[in-house]
């Protein structure tokens, strides 16, 4: 059984507990309040900086966009700086630096300046007198059409200008009653005057005047003559056209009245030349009544 004065003792120790008690529970909680307005003060500054953060970007965003454009606009006023003093180096390049070329007049007035190819009146007189068992006798020849009947006229008429003699048929069966021949060879070069190589073909079953026509003989061609009248219409020169190498030659044709020293108007012809390698060919005969 306790005695009084340990129940004071026991009394100052519960007392003394009691208040160690509460003195630790104040440092605790104190330091719980402490801790608490440590983390409360740490937040508000983080979220403080967060806050300056996202403010300086705000700021800053429009400062980016400027410089931006600024940037642009210089590289693109560059950019034309350039191309100007580019345009401006050809300018004067083209103007004062670029060595001058020889105007070829020519060339540049093509459309409006004729070649001069030299041809005269007098050239062109020459030739047709030159051709004219060829020129008076055909009425119709196209270079461009040529037929085997226009071959054998030409080798025909060839063969009656040529210097041969006449010569009076012997036994020769297609012979008529004279005569005149020429070397194959010889024909066919004076052919080339007139008549391409490629058509030069002589068909001798084409159908010819019976008073007149060509045969072969060996190496040689034989142009047979019946008795009969012939003569060529008068052709009388009435203008020379000269448009650069085409030559145009207009006839008019007439014909002698009988037992007369007059003619009459039958009618024209037109006769077609191309100058070429300093030689006139024969391009076309039309006659027109």
């Amino acid at each position: 059984m306790a005695t009084k004065k340990n129940k004071k003792n026991n009394s100052k120790k519960t007392n003394y507990s009691k208040k160690k008690v509460l003195k630790e529970y104040k440092k605790i909680n104190k330091k719980e309040v402490l801790d608490k307005e440590i983390k409360n003060i740490r937040k508000d500054n983080i979220n403080l900086e967060f806050n300056n953060k996202n403010k300086v970007e705000e700021i800053n965003i429009p400062s980016n966009i400027h410089e931006k454009i600024q940037s642009f606009i210089s590289i693109l006023f560059t950019i034309i700086v350039f191309i100007l003093l580019i345009f401006l180096v050809i300018v004067i390049y083209n103007n004062y630096l670029k060595p001058k070329e020889k105007i070829n007049k020519e060339e540049l007035c093509e459309e409006y300046i004729k070649k001069d190819y030299n041809i005269n009146k007098e050239r062109i007189n020459n030739y047709i007198i030159d051709n004219r068992y060829i020129l008076y006798n055909l009425d119709k020849f196209d270079k461009n059409n040529i037929t085997s009947k226009d071959v054998m006229n030409f080798s025909k008429f060839i063969i009656w200008n040529s210097e041969t003699d006449y010569e009076m048929c012997d036994e020769e069966e297609k012979c008529l009653v004279t005569k005149k021949e020429m070397n194959l060879n010889d024909l066919k070069s004076n052919l080339e005057k007139f008549i391409d190589k490629d058509k030069m073909y002589l068909d001798f079953n084409v159908e010819q005047d019976k008073d007149i026509y060509l045969y072969e003989n060996g190496n040689n061609v034989v142009l047979t003559f019946n008795e009969f009248d012939y003569q060529t219409l008068k052709h009388e020169i009435v203008d020379i056209l000269i448009d650069e190498d085409n030559i145009t030659i207009y006839f008019a044709l007439s014909e002698k009245i009988p037992n007369s020293d007059y003619y009459k108007y039958v009618g024209n012809k037109k006769v077609l030349l191309k100058y070429v390698d300093k030689k006139f060919i024969l391009e076309k005969i039309e006659k027109n009544k």
